[in-house]
């Protein structure tokens, strides 16, 4: 599995996660016309650590987390949820093993049409990457 995927399946079925967007958590693409509220992740960089006998295992990556509502009082406890979800993880996400996560910045944000109120965070991870 990837990390993505491993993500995917931690805040898809993280219980407060869930009981503030029911499920609606996208990877990249929302569609069209996505029911809120929602999140969607996107994996914005990851890179591969080396040693002097090769790859070392371990990765580096960044992803940001979109917040969506349709109200701006329904934003925080959405954003709430995936920060103490994810910030100062560790562990198996699926068979991906998080070194940790760290909430590196947040950002609110307003999209005029259609009206939806949006909160974006960023978060830094380390994670265990396959060398074979």
């Amino acid at each position: 599995m990837s990390l993505e995927s491993g993500l995917y399946q931690y805040l898809s079925n993280h219980p407060d996660v869930y009981s503030q967007v029911q499920g609606r958590v996208f990877c990249g693409n929302m569609g069209d016309d996505p029911q809120l509220p929602a999140i969607k992740f996107d994996l914005i960089s990851e890179q591969s650590e080396h040693s002097m006998e090769g790859p070392a295992g371990i990765a580096p990556a960044r992803v940001q987390v979109d917040c969506y509502a349709t109200e701006r009082s329904a934003l925080r406890p959405i954003q709430e949820s995936v920060r103490l979800a994810l910030d100062g993880f560790t562990g198996l996400m699926d068979d991906t093993t998080i070194q940790h996560i760290l909430l590196s910045n947040a950002m609110p944000a307003f999209e005029e049409e259609p009206r939806i109120w949006a909160l974006t965070m960023d978060f830094e991870l380390m994670y265990t990457q396959s060398t074979h």
